[in-house]
C-alpha cells in the first residue's frame, strides 16, 4: 500500500490510533505551520495533514517539539507525563512511517549534533556495565501493590522524612521496591528493543509470595515488646510477659540477620553496596518497631531504639561491614581521579584559568555563532544569564573554598544568603543598617552538617577584584537583581537548575564543576577534589604552623575539637587573610589562554566544539598565543 500524505498514514496505524492522531494534531501540526487545535477540534489539523508528506513528519527536528512541550509544561498547560506521551507517540509514528517505507530515516549532520554540557569520561569506566532485567516490585508484567503494602509504603515515606530528609526518600523507596521484588516469583520483564541477549543477567527472586500477601514484615518480623495494661492488669505478670517477648524478639532478630546476610550476598559482593542495603534494612526495622520504643515522660520516644533486638543486631552487622568497606580498594583507583600532589599549585592556577573563561562568557554580549558562522551576532539575555550562573557557581567554589557543595545548593536569598552586616552571631539586614552602602553579602546556614556541629556562624562572602577592575559583588548583584529573574526560577534558592528551574542536586553541581575543568584544562576536577586541592595548597603557604592548622580546620569544616574553637573565634577574617590574598592574586591575572573564543551552544561547554567552531584565523591566533 502506498500513501501520499500524513493523514492517510495516521488512519493506517492499528495500535493506539486515537492517541497518536490527537497528539500529532495538537503538537506536531503547529510546528509544521498548521493551525492550533483548541477545544479538541481535530478536523482543521487533519485537513492540514493532507498537504503534508510522511517524509516531512520524519524530518521534523525533535528539539523543536521538546522546546514546545517544555514551554507548555512551564506554563502548566500540560504535565510532565503528557510531555513523555507526546514524544513517545511522535517517535512511534515516525518508526511506523519508516517501517512501512513511506519515509526514509533522517540523517543528522555534524551541525545538528547535540552537545551535552555534562560530559562523559569513558577512560574512568574499567568495565562495561551489564544490562540487568528489572526485578523490582512493579517492574515486571503482572506485578501490583496490594492495598496494605501500598499504605505501608506511604507511611514509610513519611517516616523517612524524620530520618534522612526529603531528598533521599526517592532512592530509599526505590531500594525497598527492589527488595520487595525478591519476595515474589520472578516473571519475564517486558521486552525492550535495544536488549542484547548476550548481556542479560538472570536475577533470582528469593521466594514465591503471592502479591496479595507481600508485606515489609517479611524482611523484619515484628515482636510486640510493650504489652497492653488492660490485657495484663497485674504488673508482675505483665513484666514476666514482656521478658518472654524480649527473649522471643532476640531469637527472631537472629533469624532476621541470617536472612539479611543471604539477601546481601545475592544482591552484591561489593562491601559499599552491601552497606547501603544494610542501612535500608535498618530503616525498615526502625519503621516497623517505632511503636515498640520506650517512652520518656520528658523526651518522648527513644530515638536511639535501645532495647530493640532487631535494630541492635542490624547495627552490629553494619559495624562489621564497615571494616570491609574501609579495606576495600575503590573500583576506580584514586590515582586516576586525583590530581598528583606535585601538581597542586599548577592545578589551582588551572582552576582559576577556567574561572576567567567562564567570566568572559558571562561578560560577552556578541560572539561568533557556531551554526551559521555569522560574526558578532548578539546573544540572547537568557543565554548570558545561564553563563552568569555557571560563572558564579564556579566562582563561589573558588573564592570561599573549600565550600561544601551542600552549602552552595542550599543558599536561599533573604535567609541563608543576605545582604547586611554581622554583629556578634546575628545578621543585620541592609535595610536596618544606618549606612546600607557598607552592607556585604553574608552566608549563614541554619541547617546542615556545619550547623548541627557548630551552630549558626555567619561569614562574609569575599568581594575579590578581577583583572579588569570588576568585583565579584558586581556579578552577584546583577545576578540577584536582574539575570536570575529572566530564567523564571520556581524557587528562592540562589542557584537552580537551568532546565527544571528547581534547586540544584548534588549531581548537577558535580557535573557543572567537573565539565568546566575537563573542557578547558583536560583534567577532571570535581567539587570534592577541589576541596582537597585547596587543603593541599595550605601546606605550601609561608605562614605560621598554628595559622595553617586554624585555616585548614576552618576551611574544611572538620568536626574536631580544634575546628569547634576556630568556628567560634572572632578573628575568622584574620585567619582567612592568607588564603584570601592568594585568591585575590589568582583572579587579578588575566589567565594564560586566549580569551577571544566563539560562542557556545546554550546547553553546554565543550572544548572540542569550541575548536570546531573557530574560524581559521582564530585557530592560528590561539595557537600563536599558546606557544
Amino acid at each position: 500500500m502506498d500513501t501520499s500524505n500524513a493523514r492517510q498514514a495516521i488512519e493506517t496505524i492499528k495500535e493506539d490510533t486515537a492517541n497518536i492522531r490527537s497528539r500529532i494534531v495538537k503538537h506536531i501540526v503547529p510546528l509544521l505551520g498548521g493551525p492550533e487545535a483548541p477545544n479538541r477540534k481535530q478536523e482543521p489539523g487533519l485537513k492540514f495533514l493532507e498537504s503534508v508528506s510522511p517524509q516531512e513528519i520524519v524530518d521534523l527536528d525533535p528539539n523543536l517539539l521538546e522546546k514546545r512541550l517544555k514551554t507548555l509544561e512551564e506554563q502548566e498547560v500540560i504535565s510532565n507525563d503528557t510531555t513523555r506521551n507526546v514524544i513517545c507517540s511522535f517517535k512511534k509514528f515516525c518508526s511506523f512511517l519508516i517501517e512501512m517505507q513511506w519515509a526514509i530515516p533522517h540523517e543528522k549532520n555534524d551541525k545538528e549534533t547535540t552537545v551535552s554540557f555534562a560530559r562523559k569520561f569513558p577512560e574512568q569506566r574499567l568495565r562495561e556495565k551489564p544490562y540487568r532485567p528489572p526485578y523490582a516490585l512493579g517492574a515486571c508484567v503482572g506485578d501490583y501493590f496490594n492495598p496494605v503494602l501500598e499504605q505501608q509504603i506511604k507511611d514509610y515515606s513519611k517516616f523517612l522524612i524524620e530520618i534522612i530528609g526529603k531528598k533521599d526518600i526517592t532512592v530509599e523507596i526505590r531500594q525497598l521496591k527492589r527488595l520487595l521484588g525478591l519476595l515474589t516469583e520472578y516473571k519475564t520483564p517486558e521486552p525492550r528493543a535495544n536488549n542484547n541477549p548476550q548481556k542479560v543477567i538472570d536475577v533470582v527472586r528469593l521466594g514465591k509470595v503471592p502479591m496479595d500477601e507481600v508485606r515489609m514484615e517479611y524482611f523484619v518480623p515484628v515482636v510486640k515488646l510493650i504489652l497492653d495494661k488492660e490485657a495484663y492488669p497485674n504488673r508482675q505478670d505483665r513484666r514476666d510477659a514482656e521478658e518472654d517477648a524480649y527473649e522471643e524478639a532476640i531469637r527472631v532478630a537472629q533469624k532476621t540477620v541470617n536472612n539479611i546476610k543471604k539477601i546481601i550476598d545475592i544482591w552484591s559482593n561489593v562491601p559499599k553496596t552491601q552497606q547501603n542495603l544494610l542501612f535500608t534494612f535498618l530503616n525498615i526495622a526502625k519503621f516497623l518497631y517505632q511503636e515498640e520504643r520506650k517512652v520518656d515522660s520528658r523526651k518522648g520516644y527513644d530515638v536511639a531504639y535501645k532495647g530493640i533486638p532487631a535494630v541492635e543486631e542490624i547495627r552490629k552487622l553494619i559495624n562489621e561491614n564497615t571494616k570491609k568497606v574501609k579495606q576495600q580498594d575503590p573500583v576506580i583507583p584514586k590515582s586516576k581521579k586525583a590530581i598528583p600532589w606535585h601538581e597542586v599549585d599548577e592545578n589551582i592556577r588551572d582552576i582559576y584559568d577556567v574561572l576567567i573563561h567562564l567570566k568572559t562568557l558571562a561578560d560577552t554580549e556578541r560572539l561568533n555563532r557556531y551554526r551559521n558562522r555569522r560574526i558578532g551576532k548578539k546573544r540572547s539575555t537568557t543565554a548570558i544569564a545561564g553563563n552568569y550562573q555557571r560563572f558564579l557557581l564556579y566562582a563561589f567554589f573558588c573564592v570561599m573554598p573549600p565550600a561544601r557543595q551542600q552549602i552552595l545548593r542550599s543558599l536561599i536569598i533573604g535567609e541563608s544568603f543576605v545582604l547586611g552586616q554581622i554583629i556578634g552571631k546575628e545578621v543585620i539586614d541592609a535595610r536596618q543598617m544606618a549606612d546600607p552602602s557598607k552592607a556585604r553579602w553574608v552566608i549563614g546556614m541554619r541547617n546542615g552538617k556545619t550547623f548541627d556541629t557548630y551552630g549558626f556562624n555567619p561569614y562574609y562572602l569575599p568581594n575579590h577584584q578581577f583583572f579588569d577592575g570588576t568585583f565579584l559583588y558586581d556579578y552577584v548583584n546583577k545576578w540577584v537583581h536582574e539575570y536570575r529573574s529572566l530564567l523564571a526560577p520556581k524557587t528562592n534558592h540562589l542557584f537552580f537548575g537551568l532546565r527544571n528551574k528547581k534547586p540544584l542536586t548534588p549531581t548537577s553541581v558535580y557535573r557543572t564543576v567537573r565539565s568546566a575543568t575537563e573542557g578547558f584544562t583536560g583534567k577532571s576536577v570535581n567539587p570534592h577534589e577541589m576541596r582537597r586541592l585547596f587543603n593541599s595548597h595550605i601546606e605550601n603557604l609561608h605562614v605560621a604552623p598554628q595559622l595553617k592548622t586554624n585555616m585548614r580546620n576552618r576551611q574544611m569544616a572538620q568536626s574536631d575539637k580544634i575546628a569547634k574553637e576556630v568556628y567560634t573565634t572572632p578573628d575568622a577574617e584574620k585567619i582567612d587573610a592568607p588564603m584570601n590574598q592568594f585568591f585575590q592574586d589568582m583572579i587579578s591575572k588575566k589567565g594564560k589562554t586566549n580569551l577571544t573564543i566563539p560562542d557556545l551552544p546554550p546547553h553546554g561547554l565543550n572544548v572540542v566544539d569550541l575548536w570546531a567552531a573557530m574560524l581559521p584565523e582564530q585557530k592560528a591566533a590561539f595557537l600563536k598565543d599558546k606557544t
